[in-house]
């Protein structure tokens, strides 16, 4: 028969996440520990509702727990540096999905 071209390891994940670059994670990551002025790796829910403010965007701090929680991390009342990077590359980058990727033969 024919070769197939498949990479397995992405058919049997749910897809391939985009790596946010590393110019890019170096830019976000000062960005993070200056919004963290308490210098404890966290930045309070709140900060980032000022942040989404001053870039045009309204959002409440429910509305960030709900954005949080659709990339599946759970948050209270602060997100971890890499919650944080996670939610920057999300909003930066589309993953491929396996299911909307036709298989090579």
């Amino acid at each position: 028969g024919r070769p197939r071209f498949v990479d397995l390891a992405f058919l049997e994940t749910k897809g391939h996440r985009v790596a946010l670059p590393l110019p890019m994670r170096k830019h976000f990551v000062r960005l993070f520990h200056l919004i963290d002025t308490s210098s404890n790796g966290e930045m309070p829910v709140a900060d980032i509702e000022i942040l989404m403010a001053g870039l045009g965007h309204q959002a409440t701090v429910s509305d960030i727990r709900t954005i949080f929680a659709d990339l599946g991390v759970q948050i209270t009342s602060s997100v971890t540096e890499d919650a944080f990077l996670e939610f920057i590359r999300s909003a930066l980058f589309a993953d491929l999905r396996t299911e909307k990727v036709a298989r090579i033969y």
